[in-house]
């Protein structure tokens, strides 16, 4: 359990570094609570995962998102990475998702009518961990960030 607490710990630190260096000067992205590890010890052995807060990005064209992205970071000699799906909702209430496999990067980009208010990026990242003879597939969601605009 501290082993997963570890992990989100992890990358909440490193949602506030990307935010640091990538934020706008108008926008800051926090973190939402932690998510704790559910008792099977599998997180331990599951792939770590690094979700970029959610970013106000102009498009070419002109066009304005906001995105955000979810990739595997490291891997224990028990597991690989699955899938990768972050999401982004918007303030006015629609949700973009957007899936990767394997070691591929899930970048999602959200178009709204309206730029204003709270987007939330929130994350999912699968692994495949061998245990003895067979492989069980361990989700961990990552806790929210949010992007206030």
């Amino acid at each position: 359990m501290v082993a997963g607490r570890a992990l989100l710990t992890s990358t909440i630190l490193s949602a506030y570094a990307l935010a640091s260096v990538f934020g706008s000067p108008t926008a800051m992205a926090t973190p939402g609570p932690t998510n704790g590890d559910d008792g099977s010890g599998l997180a331990a052995l599951a792939c770590t995962f690094r979700l970029t807060p959610p970013t106000l990005t102009t498009l070419s064209g002109g066009g304005k998102a906001v995105t955000a992205a979810l990739a595997p970071e490291s891997c224990t000699p028990k597991s690989v990475p699955f899938t990768s799906t972050v999401c982004v909702a918007t303030s006015d209430g629609s949700n973009f998702c957007k899936t990767a496999n394997s070691w591929d990067t899930a970048e999602v980009y959200a178009t709204s009518g309206h730029y204003a208010g709270t987007f939330t990026a929130s994350a999912n990242g699968c692994s495949r961990v061998s245990v003895g003879n067979h492989t069980q597939l361990v989700c961990i969601p990552l806790a929210p960030v949010k992007l206030s605009l």
